[in-house]
């Protein structure tokens, strides 16, 4: 069994729920997925949910890390 850790595992299901939908999705899928049983997984999260909330956050963390990158290219706005 392969070390997984907790971004591995949020990347994982995020790629699941898109593929299945995040109530199709089982734990026992997720743990499949990435390789551990899933005790091991709810070890790192406690629920579905949970992990739901930390790929949203991720990815939230993500799109703005773009939108600010494209919104400073070249320097800060100009004010007034």
């Amino acid at each position: 069994m392969q070390k997984t850790d907790r971004s591995e595992i949020v990347k994982l299901s995020a790629d699941l729920f898109r593929a299945k939908g995040f109530r199709a999705t089982t734990m026992a899928d997720i743990a499949r997925a990435t390789g551990l049983l899933k005790g091991s997984v709810y070890h790192h999260f406690p629920s579905k949910d949970a992990i739901l909330i930390e790929v949203l956050d991720t990815s939230l963390n993500t799109f703005e890390a773009s939108v600010f990158s494209l919104a400073y290219k070249g320097g800060r706005p100009k004010s007034g």
